[in-house]
């Protein structure tokens, strides 16, 4: 495939409608698992995002990249994190 993404001229991994990489494909198309108040699914980054809120491994606004690791490497520790999709 010698396609490139129109957005950003990466090769692309996505033909139909037109070329895209897989992150501006996932940007514009990817929908859920969770669904919104109207009862759409979400995108799939903000699905992606409200499931790590909840589950606590979202960055916190004033931690830094290495902070944040460190919480979530020591959150994780030993347990099991599948989260089951609604």
């Amino acid at each position: 495939m010698n396609e490139r993404c129109i957005d950003c001229k990466a090769p692309a991994t996505q033909l139909s409608p037109f070329p895209l990489c897989s992150l501006h494909w996932t940007e514009r198309y990817a929908k859920g698992p969770l669904r919104g108040e109207d009862g759409e699914l979400l995108p799939y980054k903000k699905s992606l995002k409200d499931l790590l809120k909840e589950m606590g491994y979202w960055k916190e606004q004033d931690e830094s990249v290495e902070e944040w690791q460190d919480r979530c490497k020591k959150h994780t520790s030993g347990k099991s994190i599948v989260k089951r999709m609604p």
